[in-house]
């Protein structure tokens, strides 16, 4: 199974048998022990199955079981390991690690639950074994992940796969290309590890929905009669990079990655790509960016950061620089292999070193402000408890392939076609008096969306809404009700790549019959100008007058006592006319705008003139305040609504109300310090023209509530 990830690397994975010495010396034995010491592994599980018969000694019998099972391990038949394994149980084999290996071989059989009790009679005998407990946090995971797909359907091409192995698909024209060792095998000239053909890189084109042409092998300059497979496109479907093991007369030891040119129907004779690799021969998985300059491969070099890592090269000019470590947001202690570099720049690759539910899982990293993002999961189904690797998507991210030896395929390993699962975004929650605490009927919900769709829905009898949220869109919502002050949020489901459930609630707030203070109005001294930081709260106003159409009220304006009277009165009347120009400016009606000027007239303190207070008494006067004077107003014209606005970067959700708390602030600036006469009648202007204020966009103005 998957060519490079097992083969030709006795120099890192080795392993000496040893044997009881009752009946260790029969010839059958010896056979079967060299066999498996130089990797002949079907070889040599049919030697020690020839052998077992022969041998009287329970204990060496029981070993020489376990040596069939773990020879079926290392080509990765874990139908037939499993067998075995159990065999070796039932015959009294005394290693425990046979426990852990059955294990395993239950998982990848997806019987998870055989395989989380066989683990813990492995932890009965080698209490606290990680393997072990991560074992059994693996089948749990599955389990969960198993409940519900995530990132893309998965269905196997049966049309490609035969009884054997298909695996590491390319895109090449119309169709894909992909190893195999498919075919019967012809006289001697087979692959001794698995007792199959050597694997060769085949191709086929699609030719309509689940149809596909005859599958044939490439040219016969790139196949030899020895292993190649797992291959990479440049850009322009010419250049074909791919892995070529054992040299082509079989002799060699390693892997090195080969290039060839396509010039129609022919290629050019392979060349060696040259990556300087001085202390490793396994150089594999070739994986080419976009523009060609940088490739991506598998190998085991100095500075590596645990068994195989993802490596890459810069091209220069002619040649390719030094290999670089992917580093240790890809790489781990475990190997990483198989790396597929999207032209998006987002890097998929298998590993058994990350978190997952299988042996090796799929896995991708975005590379954002000069680094590489955490590597994510892409779960069930892509993963299984099997082996998924050799994970590919097309430019758009919507199809692709992916290879896996999963319980109920075709063969050992399949290629497997991948969709896009559609996400599905929506918005739900709940409309509250926030007096009572209770939910209510009746408000209004009303979403407004960066692609400019607008959505309105009205709470139902439990004061329930619900939205559905379009893939890559900023919303605003704001909650309305008669004679409630409304509340707004945010969200958005801009570079999402789940599907996901938002929850937001509103409170609403009874608007009171008393006079309300405008917090935060403010000006510069001695002058009548809004400030920017005002117009947030006035458009809270405007929204509040937006939702309650037949409110009439009065702007009124106060100052403290300092300055002339007859001054404080006119300044105070200039910038109350200065709000309702504003809102004037916003669609509201002048006739529902009353501007009152009452200077220091209606102090809230004893700081009156010739009374010494410190200023913080002071702010207290300076206050912008509204009240309803009538709610019979008949409006000219519907409401309109605010424009969606430009789509930008996701914000954080923060819930705040529309209306302005009802407690004392600054809301003026300080005036001339001056002293006069106060005087109790306000100041009333003329009508006049409004004063048009800056446009503000509510949409970027609106207080925001962190998401859930």
């Amino acid at each position: 199974m998957k060519l490079i990830q097992n083969i030709c690397l006795t120099f890192l994975t080795g392993s000496i048998i040893v044997l009881s010495s009752c009946g260790a010396q029969k010839p059958s034995v010896i056979a079967a022990e060299k066999a498996y010491n130089a990797e002949k592994y079907f070889i040599a599980a049919d030697l020690y199955k020839k052998a077992i018969p022969t041998i009287r000694n329970k204990k060496t019998k029981a070993e020489l079981i376990y040596k069939v099972a773990e020879s079926y391990r290392q080509i990765n038949n874990t139908k037939q390991s499993s067998i075995w394994y159990e065999k070796a149980v039932a015959a009294g084999y005394e290693g425990k690690e046979v426990y852990l290996n059955l294990a395993n071989a239950y998982k990848f059989q997806d019987r998870l639950k055989d395989a989380i009790a066989t683990y813990k009679e492995y932890l009965s005998q080698k209490p606290g074994d990680s393997l072990a407990l991560l074992g059994i946090e693996n089948c749990n995971l599955a389990l969960k992940w198993k409940e519900k797909a995530t990132w893309f359907d998965v269905f196997n091409e049966g049309a490609l796969n035969t009884k054997d192995v298909e695996y590491a698909p390319s895109f090449y024209g119309k169709g894909i290309i992909f190893t195999s060792n498919r075919g019967k095998v012809k006289g001697k000239n087979y692959y001794e590890r698995t007792g199959k053909n050597y694997e060769n890189i085949f191709a086929s084109a699609t030719t309509g929905k689940n149809r596909w042409s005859r599958v044939d092998p490439l040219n016969k300059a790139i196949n030899s009669d020895f292993n190649e497979g797992v291959t990479s496109f440049d850009n322009n479907n010419r250049i074909l990079y791919y892995t070529q093991c054992n040299g082509n007369k079989g002799k060699e030891i390693g892997c090195a990655i080969l290039q060839t040119q396509n010039e129609g129907n022919t290629w050019t004779e392979p060349k060696l790509v040259e990556i300087p690799n001085p202390d490793s021969v396994l150089m594999a998985h070739p994986s080419i960016n976009a523009d060609g300059t940088r490739i991506y491969f598998t190998s085991v070099l100095k500075g590596g950061l645990g068994g195989k890592d993802i490596w890459y090269s810069e091209r220069q000019g002619t040649t390719w620089a030094a290999p670089v470590n992917a580093g240790p947001k890809i790489n781990t202690e475990g190997d990483e292999e198989f790396p597929f570099i999207h032209p998006s720049g987002t890097l998929y690759f298998a590993s058994n070193g990350h978190k997952g539910i299988g042996g090796f899982d799929v896995l991708f990293c975005d590379f954002e402000e000069g680094d590489w993002t955490d590597a994510t999961n892409l779960k069930s189904p892509i993963n299984s408890t099997g082996d998924d690797f050799g994970f590919i998507l097309d430019e758009n991210k919507e199809t692709g392939y992916i290879s896996s030896n999963r319980f109920g395929g075709k063969g050992e390993d399949d290629i497997y076609s991948v969709i896009a699962i559609p996400l599905v975004f929506n918005v739900s929650g709940k409309a509250i008096n926030n007096a009572s605490g209770k939910t209510f009927a009746g408000v209004k919900i009303n979403i407004i969306g960066s692609d400019g769709s607008t959505q309105l829905v009205i709470t139902d009898p439990a004061g329930k809404y619900k939205f559905a949220l379009k893939k890559d869109v900023n919303y605003q919502l704001s909650a309305s009700k008669y004679r409630f002050f409304g509340d707004v949020a945010e969200t958005s489901t801009y570079g999402y790549k789940e599907s996901k459930d938002f929850e937001l609630n509103f409170r609403l707030n009874p608007i009171p019959l008393k006079e309300i203070i405008i917090k935060g109005i403010l000006y510069d001294l001695a002058s009548a100008d809004l400030k920017p930081e005002s117009i947030e709260r006035l458009d809270t106003i405007n929204k509040t007058l937006s939702d309650n159409p037949t409110f009439v009220i009065e702007i009124a304006s106060h100052t403290d006592s300092r300055a002339d009277s007859t001054y404080n009165n006119e300044l105070s009347l200039r910038r109350a006319q200065s709000v309702v120009n504003y809102l004037v400016s916003k669609g509201i009606e002048t006739e529902r705008l009353r501007p009152r000027g009452y200077g220091e007239s209606k102090l809230l303190n004893e700081c009156k003139d010739g009374v010494t207070c410190p200023e913080e008494m002071h702010a207290l006067n300076r206050r912008t305040t509204f009240s309803i004077i009538s709610e019979d107003y008949v409006p000219k014209e519907a409401v309109k609504l605010p424009d969606a606005g430009k789509k930008v970067a996701p914000k954080a959700i923060t819930p705040k109300a529309i209306a302005p708390a009802a407690s004392p602030a600054k809301a003026n600036a300080v005036a001339p310090a001056t002293t006069a006469p106060a005087t109790s009648a306000p100041v009333v202007a003329p009508v006049v023209a409004p004063v048009v204020a800056p446009a503000v966009n509510p949409a970027t103005t609106v207080p925001v509530r962190k998401k859930p």
